[in-house]
């Protein structure tokens, strides 16, 4: 694929080729009306037609098929139609063939003077995981073609996502969240000298430490959050608030200093049983607020990391769901066992927040909290 010549004569919109690949394998099949909901939500914050978006939809298991192609539909409203007439599929998951097809659609069929995206809409188990992360790295930085992944499933593979998604300044592994994608098209679309889309990572996260099991492991895991968001979400803010059978703010909200590093090394254990709704009750009145470092401006995320055997659990999936209609996200990391990481995951808004860490050999995954924390902005 050549070089784009186009210039920033439109800011406003900005026009690509997105072909949408979404798995409906038997992994993923159940979860098939999310993945469409999300498209859904995506293609109608988009200006669609010649002159701006173009959209093609393949579906994928075992085989891959070509749902339509992007000279398919130029209306909106025709569009949106088609989407709801998808069906799922049932067989293994070869991302690797429907990455293929993706890249081939884009080069036989797309525009020449436009910008090609690949959404892949997974869970990330693939079959083919070896593959797809060799065929992806093709692609890894590309100024012209780019792999957006969205994770919707039961169980995510984040690190599999991670490593298919393309190298940018803005993370292009996403929740499934049609605002963040829009703005990330949007991003990814325009002329480089185009400055209607900014990249943030002005995010304060929270990350509340259960003090009584696996204590060396939960503060290691701790640490590599923060070292990980150090460097790659530079205006990221963290704060470590212990519980157990109390609460305690045990740091207020800062830029990631050697300082901030050494206290975490420092909590200390506990042996009484964590009681979580509490700690979220805290946060909720407390956790961000201005005199504990919070910014009015920021995005507000909590990291819960934990054993996971916790009680109260249907008062906590409603706590969570209070603090995310605050605008309060709410992401899980479980430690040890993993029959408690499934106890933990439906309290969730979203399985794509919840996070396993069996023991120190499986922290490869915290390399997907920078992009949680970092995101586009784009103006009115």
């Amino acid at each position: 694929m050549g070089q784009i010549q186009h210039k920033c004569s439109n800011c406003n919109t900005g026009k690509s080729d997105i072909v949408f690949v979404i798995d409906s394998s038997v992994s993923v099949g159940k979860y098939l009306n999310k993945s469409t909901d999300f498209l859904l939500g995506v293609i109608t914050g988009l200006e669609i037609g010649n002159t701006a978006f173009r959209v093609a939809l393949m579906t994928y298991s075992f085989d891959l098929n070509v749902q339509f192609a992007f000279d398919r539909y130029t209306s909106k409203t025709l569009l949106l139609g088609a989407i709801h007439g998808v069906a799922a599929q049932s067989g293994v998951t070869f991302t690797a063939k429907a990455l293929h097809g993706a890249e081939e659609l884009c080069r036989n069929s797309s525009r020449q003077d436009v910008y090609k995206i690949i959404v892949l809409i997974s869970d990330g188990l693939s079959t083919d995981r070896i593959d797809a992360i060799r065929f992806a790295t093709r692609y890894r930085k590309s100024k012209i073609l780019f792999i957006v992944t969205v994770g919707i499933g039961n169980n995510i593979a984040h690190t599999e996502l991670l490593n298919i998604a393309s190298e940018t300044e803005v993370p292009l592994m996403l929740p499934p969240s049609p605002g963040d994608m829009i703005d990330t098209i949007r991003i990814l679309s325009m002329h480089p000298s185009c400055s209607k889309c900014k990249i943030s990572s002005t995010t304060d996260v929270l990350i509340l430490l259960d003090t009584k099991l696996k204590h060396q492991l939960s503060i290691d895991v701790t640490m590599e959050i923060a070292l990980k968001l150090k460097a790659s979400a530079k205006d990221t803010q963290v704060g470590v608030i212990t519980f157990s059978n109390a609460t305690t703010y045990y740091l207020n909200l800062s830029s990631i200093s050697d300082s901030v590093m050494a206290s975490i090394q420092s909590v200390s254990e506990s042996h009484a049983e964590p009681r979580v709704y509490s700690a979220l009750e805290y946060v909720s009145s407390e956790g961000f607020a201005t005199r504990r470092g919070g910014r009015l401006n920021s995005r507000k995320l909590i990291i819960i990391v934990s054993s996971g055997n916790w009680t109260n659990l249907a008062e906590v999936k409603k706590k969570i769901r209070t603090l995310k209609q605050q605008n309060i996200r709410v992401s899980t990391v479980i430690i040890g066992e993993y029959s408690e990481y499934e106890t933990v995951k439906p309290l969730l808004d979203d399985p794509y927040y919840a996070f396993y860490v069996g023991d120190s050999t499986q922290t490869e995954v915290l390399q997907s909290f920078p992009s949680l924390a970092t995101y586009t902005k784009c103006g009115n």
